[in-house]
């Protein structure tokens, strides 16, 4: 009577528990925890078949201990469970991770369970507990090695690290190994053991701010310090370069043909890294252009007839402006000589893709004519930019500031590469100064266009609209502006 009780509690004790079990899962939104607890409802179920098997047939020698066993197992799973994972998380623990939890489960089911069933649990000899250990010892390295990883946690999955010589993302640390995705996309499977004997480099942790460093070398005809403005502007338009740390240019060798200066700068997100030297090589790429800088190298140049070659090329260069210059409606009407002392004073440079080529509220005093290439106009407010229009080869841009020296009102950006003509102050004010009358012709065209941009922004009902400039003010300013005021007509 006392068994068939005893049996009755094993029973429906097994069943009791499998409901609050199914309760639990219903009720935690962490599914790490929903598919943990799938296996005590599993070990519990096995039990209850046990139970139900032991009412008809009692005489069956190992099966009590092997429910005991069953529902120690399921016992100590559900503790660890239910304590070291957040019951409404999303995921398992970081301090606690699988590997952890599995080995507490390991070590707790082998201590309760000896203590309870001694006698059917060590009854192995010593030479069979010998043969396992040799057979499976590289298999219990990697694992401990494993076990060993986790509990000092050099790396978190997720983290960017350099590990036997591959660098990747940790996607996954089991018992045998650590799968890493590589850059490249592939999936590394390195062994535990290799980990626990190598040098490991996290890129991630404790923060994943990171300096990285490239050396490039100009020409001895650059001074330094120009070197160094042109590559500290470049870095400061890469928005994944950090601001701080700052970055640095120190000059660190005089070659046979260059001075090399190393480059220094620190990003957030080593996964990038490749895409943002790109960024920032190739944006440098068109800020020495500009600026006149060169990488040299080592050739044999042969030259031949070099005066009368510059010559030619000289003559070809303004050839080419002056058929650029009669295209501009800015200047139809424009006597054949104004246009070719204007076409002498324009100066070619490029910008790259994204590359901002003046920003909203800059001072200036320069005006651009887009030759090839096209650029966007950005009206900037309350912190939020806007494209209001498109400019492609034969329009131009930033005419008031050059001709009245008066702040950018807009962020002009280069939607591809794109080549522009620059018309600066210093040289276009020869021009003026020798027929002033064409600063009335430029003012009559700049008024009329700025009242077709100004009906043109009209739809855009966020944007203020600017005060109205009739001819003779902007005449005036620019008569200021150029000091044109007693000067005598041509």
């Amino acid at each position: 009577m006392l068994e068939n009780i005893v049996e009755n509690i094993y029973l429906y004790g097994s069943v009791l528990w499998i409901l609050v079990l199914l309760v639990l899962k219903s009720l935690t939104s962490n599914q790490w925890i929903k598919t943990r607890l799938q296996w005590p409802v599993i070990l519990l179920a096995i039990s209850v078949v046990i139970s139900v098997v032991m009412l008809f047939r009692p005489g069956l020698e190992h099966l009590p201990t092997a429910r005991l066993l069953l529902m120690v197992m399921a016992a100590v799973m559900t503790i660890v469970v239910l304590a070291f994972n957040q019951f409404r998380g999303q995921r398992v623990s970081l301090r606690y991770p699988s590997i952890v939890q599995d080995a507490i489960v390991i070590a707790g089911f082998i201590i309760i369970a000896v203590s309870l069933a001694p006698n059917e649990l060590l009854t192995p000899s010593a030479v069979g507990a010998l043969i396992v250990g040799l057979a499976l010892q590289d298999t219990l390295g990697n694992l401990f090695s494993g076990l060993a990883l986790q509990i000092e946690k050099p790396f978190l999955v997720g983290n960017w690290v350099n590990i036997a010589q591959r660098e990747g993302n940790v996607r996954e640390v089991t018992w045998r190994a650590t799968k890493i995705r590589t850059k490249g996309g592939h999936i590394c499977v390195i062994p535990n053991t290799v980990i626990a004997r190598d040098t490991i480099v996290n890129y991630s942790h404790p923060s994943p701010v990171i300096r990285r460093e490239i050396t490039i070398g100009f020409g001895y005809e650059a001074h330094p310090n120009k070197v160094k403005q042109c590559v500290i502007d470049t870095l400061a338009d890469i928005p994944d370069i950090l601001p701080k740390p700052v970055p640095t240019l120190i000059l660190e060798k005089y070659n046979d043909f260059s001075i090399d200066y190393r480059i220094r700068y620190w990003i957030k997100d080593f996964g990038r890294c490749e895409r943002i030297l790109d960024q920032f090589t190739s944006l440098l790429y068109y800020k020495m252009k500009r600026e006149g800088l060169t990488i040299p190298y080592p050739i044999q140049d042969l030259r031949l007839s070099q005066e009368q070659e510059a010559v030619e090329l000289d003559t070809l260069e303004l050839t080419r402006k002056r058929l650029f210059v009669d295209k501009i409606d800015l200047f139809a009407g424009l006597e054949e000589a104004d246009r070719s002392m204007i076409a002498e004073c324009l100066e070619e440079v490029t910008y790259a893709t994204d590359e901002p080529i003046v920003r909203q509220d800059d001072s200036g005093d320069s005006m651009f004519f887009v030759r090839h290439g096209e650029v966007k106009v950005m009206l900037e407010k309350y912190q939020q930019a806007k494209e209001v229009a498109r400019i492609g080869p034969g329009n131009y841009f930033g005419e008031m500031a050059l001709l009245t020296g008066e702040s950018r009102t807009a962020t002009v950006i280069a939607i591809s590469d794109t080549e522009v003509f620059v018309l600066r102050k210093e040289p276009f004010s020869e021009v003026l100064l020798g027929n002033s009358d064409i600063a009335n012709i430029i003012a009559g065209k700049v008024t009329r266009r700025k009242e077709s941009l100004q009906s043109n922004l009209s739809q855009f009902s966020d944007i203020t609209e600017e005060p109205k400039v009739n001819q003779a003010s902007l005449l005036m300013k620019i008569q200021v502006f150029f000091s044109l005021s007693n000067k005598p007509q041509r």
